[in-house]
């Protein structure tokens, strides 16, 4: 069966252009009509053979056995091929129903019955078309008694008549669409049309009429009593507020003022307005589509107005049921994951107090290593819940999806770069939070620390910003990373100063200075011997690295008085030689 239905389906995709001008649709009809009339015209030739067999079969004498035996195979295969035909011919008829729609019969909304063949040179769209106009005439006679309506058997058709009027005539093809006897079709008919009729006429009586305006009177009334009761009542809400307005204190979501006064008061009148407003389209609504469907004339159009609001409404509830075993699934998923978190953070908590210790897992890494950690157990539950998330299997959201995804992976090369040195530097343990440090010109203690930018206040209270890529490619000197660590400054004293004096001196100003490690005796050392002048360089150790700005300047002011009392001046002297120019540098020859 479905070998021919797909031969079928092909036939009919393959229509000729000419035919599509005419009328693709009557034309995939009139073939398909032909394909059934073929189909039961096969299963009538085998019938007649079959019969054949069987006459043949009685006239042969006992002495034919093999010819009799022969036979009767054929009869069963011929039994079982009719068997199989009559129980598959109802699939077939509705496969084609499924591929080609008929035109409905439906003069007063609901469809009576379905036409699939033409009649002679009519269509079956302009035939359907009479057969309701005449159904719509019936209906809207004077009067109308059942017992007139008839079907008769004219041949070669089955006529559905009205006091001697022909309303529908059935013709064998037409039978072949519903796999039934004209003769069961044409009863079928009969009822529902008289049915129909009778309900018709029964919802367009003048009494009905009447009674249908006066419930619509009502209804009327009704919405506008609503809508002036809503307006009294909101209005009476509203003044009752306004007159209580100082009572208010304002809204509060945790510390936070949300909502002052003011605000409050303003946020609670808009939101009465919007109330007033929904309440009043909501019975406006209602009553009219309740309104509509009361005359026959416009129960379509309330029909209408309904599934246009139910549909979505009915949709979203389906959906939201059938979501419900997904959301369980995403539900568990991201519970273990936050227990999961909440257990391996204990010991992040442990390992940053130092009450677990681990051998070679240094404390300030527990807390960014759980960070990373928790991050990467984000993003294994989300592709986990990814595709039970509503939508996820929509090509649009793919799209979107793949489109958010490449702008981030263009966009974000910067970024990622500064995460990825953010996460090096932590390992690296070059400073911690609170460290002095030192990146270029720039020194000043470390404030803040994150995956993607270092911030440093200056020693002049200058918050100074640096990308941690910056921060990777460039030198980090930790001035809090060695306790005590070395300063030093220079001094450039002429020749006429002896050296021992110069360094008795610098050391006695280091020692003088506050903040100057006393157990770490300073020392001097000499760093050049230049024309005119010596470079001398003190060193003296110091733990607080956050005081080195004011040591500095201690340490010059001790240098200065040191000096003064011994009398040697701190400057850095040049000579200049004058000499007769009439004297020559001129070597003369030897003799």
């Amino acid at each position: 069966m479905q070998k021919y239905l797909y031969l079928w389906l092909l036939w009919y995709c393959s229509l000729p252009a000419w035919a599509q001008e005419k009328d693709a649709h009557e034309i995939a009809l009139q073939r398909a009509t032909e394909y059934l009339h073929q189909q039961h015209l096969k299963q009538l030739l085998d019938s007649v053979h079959l019969q054949e067999l069987k006459l043949e079969v009685e006239t042969l004498s006992e002495k034919d056995s093999l010819q009799r035996k022969l036979l009767e195979t054929q009869i069963q295969k011929k039994e079982k091929n009719l068997a199989y035909r009559r129980k598959t011919w109802v699939g077939k008829v509705d496969s084609l129903k499924r591929l080609v729609r008929g035109y409905p019969v439906n003069p007063f909304g609901d469809t009576l019955f379905w036409v699939y063949t033409a009649s002679g040179r009519v269509t079956t769209k302009i035939r359907t078309q009479h057969i309701k106009q005449l159904l719509k005439e019936l209906a809207q006679a004077p009067y109308f008694r059942r017992d007139s309506l008839r079907w008769t058997h004219h041949e070669p058709n089955y006529l559905l008549t009205y006091a001697g009027k022909v309303l529908v005539s059935l013709t064998d093809k037409d039978a072949l669409w519903y796999a039934q006897s004209r003769q069961a079709i044409t009863k079928e008919h009969a009822q529902k049309v008289a049915e129909a009729v009778e309900k018709y006429r029964q919802k367009h009586t003048i009494q009905r009429n009447l009674s249908e305006v006066s419930m619509a009177f009502l209804l009327l009334t009704g919405l506008v009593l609503n809508v002036l009761v809503l307006n009294l009542f909101f209005g009476a809400l509203h003044r009752r507020v306004f007159k209580q307005r100082r009572k208010y204190n304002g809204l509060r979501v945790g510390n936070y003022l949300l909502f002052d006064r003011r605000r409050q008061v303003i946020f609670t009148l808009f939101a009465l307005r919007v109330l007033r407003l929904v309440s009043i389209f909501t019975s406006v609504y209602w009553i009219a589509t309740y309104s509509f469907s009361i005359f026959p004339a416009t129960a379509g159009v309330a029909k209408t107005v309904w599934d246009y609001t139910l549909t979505p409404l009915r949709h979203a509830g389906k959906s939201i049921l059938e979501y419900i075993p997904n959301l369980f699934f995403v539900l568990v998923i991201l519970l273990l994951v936050q227990y999961f978190l909440r257990f391996v953070g204990f010991f992040a908590t442990e390992i940053e107090r130092n009450k677990l210790v681990i051998k070679g897992f240094y404390a300030e890494w527990a807390k960014p290593t759980f960070n990373i950690f928790r991050t990467l157990c984000y993003v294994f539950a989300f592709i986990l819940v990814f595709p039970y998330l509503p939508g996820s299997s929509s090509p649009v959201f793919q799209t979107v999806s793949a489109f958010l995804g490449l702008l981030l992976s263009i966009g974000s090369s910067s970024a990622v770069g500064n995460m990825v040195a953010g996460v090096v530097i932590t390992y690296m343990r070059s400073f911690k939070m609170g460290d002095r440090i030192k990146v270029g010109d720039t020194i000043g203690d470390v404030i803040e620390k994150n995956l993607l930018i270092t911030r440093i206040k200056t020693m002049k209270d200058e918050i100074v910003t640096i990308p941690n890529a910056n921060l990777l490619a460039s030198n980090t000197l930790n001035f809090s990373a060695s306790n005590p660590f070395l300063i030093h400054t220079s001094v450039t004293i002429g020749y006429n100063a002896p050296w021992r004096t110069v360094h008795e001196l610098l050391i006695r100003a280091a020692m003088r200075t506050t903040g100057v490690a006393i157990e770490h005796k300073p020392f001097v050392l000499q760093t050049a011997l230049n024309d005119f002048y010596v470079a001398y360089e003190i060193n003296a150790y110091i733990y607080k690295a956050k005081r080195m700005l004011e040591i500095y300047s201690e340490l010059h002011q001790n240098i200065q008085d040191e000096f003064n009392k011994a009398g040697v001046e701190i400057m850095s002297p040049h000579y200049t030689a004058f000499r007769d120019g009439n004297e020559s540098t001129v070597i003369p020859p030897e003799a």
